[in-house]
C-alpha cells in the first residue's frame, strides 16, 4: 500500500467511518490546530509561549508567530530529546513523532512533571500506537501528510480537556492543491 496515492480504509477493518480519537475537532491545517488551542487560553497553557523543536518546519513556527503565539526553540531531533525547554510553568511545548517511530512516553511525561503543556504531533502516524495510547493534553494531526488530501487537520486531547471551537477565519488554501499535484 502506498500511503498519499493509492489509499484504502481497508487498513482499518471493522473501523467506523474513520478511526480518530472521539471527540475531535477537525481544522483545516495542522497550524490551525494551535492557534485554536492559544486562542482558547486554557488555565494549562497560560502563557502563549510554545516550544518547538530546533528540527520543525519554519514556516508553521512563523505562521504561529504571526498568530500571536511566542514561539521559541529547543534542542530536539528524529530520535533524540537533548533536555527539556528552558521555559516556565504553564509553557506549551510541542513534542513530535517524527516520522510516526518515536516513543514519546518518557519525554511527554517529563514535560508534563515539570509543569508544561504537551502537545504531541502525529503527523506522520495519526492512527498508530503512539497515538492512540498518548498522555499527553493535546494531539494533532496535519492529514495532508499521511492521507490523499489538500487539507484537513484533527485536534484531540487524550486527558479529556476542553477543545477550542474552530477558529471562523478561513486561509487561500491554493498550496495544498499545489501539494496534491506534486504528489
Amino acid at each position: 500500500m502506498e500511503i498519499g496515492g493509492d489509499y484504502s480504509w481497508s487498513v482499518f477493518p471493522g473501523a467506523p467511518v474513520a478511526p480518530w480519537p472521539q471527540p475531535a475537532v477537525f481544522y483545516a491545517r495542522g497550524r490551525d490546530c494551535i492557534v485554536g488551542l492559544a486562542r482558547a487560553r486554557s488555565a494549562i497553557w497560560s502563557t502563549n509561549q510554545l516550544w518547538v523543536p530546533d528540527y520543525f518546519c519554519e514556516d508553521v513556527a512563523a505562521a504561529w508567530q504571526a498568530a500571536g503565539v511566542r514561539v521559541s526553540k529547543y534542542k530536539a531531533m528524529p530520535g533524540r530529546v537533548d533536555g527539556l525547554p528552558k521555559g516556565s510553568r504553564g509553557d506549551a511545548v510541542l513534542v513530535v513523532n517524527f516520522f510516526g517511530v518515536e516513543n514519546l512516553d518518557e519525554t511527554t511525561a517529563k514535560l508534563m512533571g515539570a509543569g508544561y503543556c504537551v502537545f504531541e504531533d502525529h503527523t506522520h502516524d495519526p492512527v498508530g500506537s503512539a497515538a492512540a495510547g498518548s498522555r499527553a493534553h493535546y494531539c494533532l494531526a496535519a492529514l495532508r501528510k499521511y492521507l490523499p488530501i489538500t487539507d484537513g487537520a484533527l485536534l484531540w486531547s487524550p486527558q479529556g480537556l476542553q477543545l477550542p471551537e474552530v477558529p471562523a477565519e478561513r486561509f487561500d488554501r491554493h498550496d495544498g492543491v499545489a501539494a496534491m499535484a506534486l504528489k
